[in-house]
């Protein structure tokens, strides 16, 4: 099984995070400790981290099979799918960032999905 975003298989992450937080509020206290009030949970967030290369490919072949798909992904609403499918399911694609490693074919990425109850991309 594979790390697939939509139709993009992805080479394993080095580094997979899940941040889940709730929405929080704080009022100052005169003399003490702040109040804090929740209101409900902000998004999951799930952040992929690796390295883009392939075997015998060029930075044309990785441009055109992974980074330029990415990057028409962003802002618009995908489906994660995970080799233990611990973190399937739809996501919007927040931010993809990459960087070139000097001249070798090879591109380290940062991908990171944000996921709610309900989502609208308009």
């Amino acid at each position: 099984m594979t790390w697939q975003i939509d139709d993009i298989t992805l080479p394993d992450p080095i580094i997979v995070r899940e941040t889940n937080s709730a929405n929080t509020k704080t009022y100052d206290k005169s003399g003490g400790l702040p109040i804090i009030t929740v209101v409900g949970k902000k998004t999951r967030t799930v952040t992929l981290e690796g390295i883009l290369f392939a075997e015998g490919q060029n930075k044309s072949y990785l441009e055109s099979n992974y980074i330029s798909p990415l990057k028409n992904k962003v802002g618009q609403l995908v489906t994660l799918s995970a080799p233990d499918s611990r973190y399937d399911g739809q996501y919007i694609l927040e931010s993809f960032e990459y960087r070139e490693e000097g001249c070798a074919s090879i591109f380290r990425y940062v991908i990171t999905l944000i996921q709610g109850s309900s989502m609208v991309v308009i």
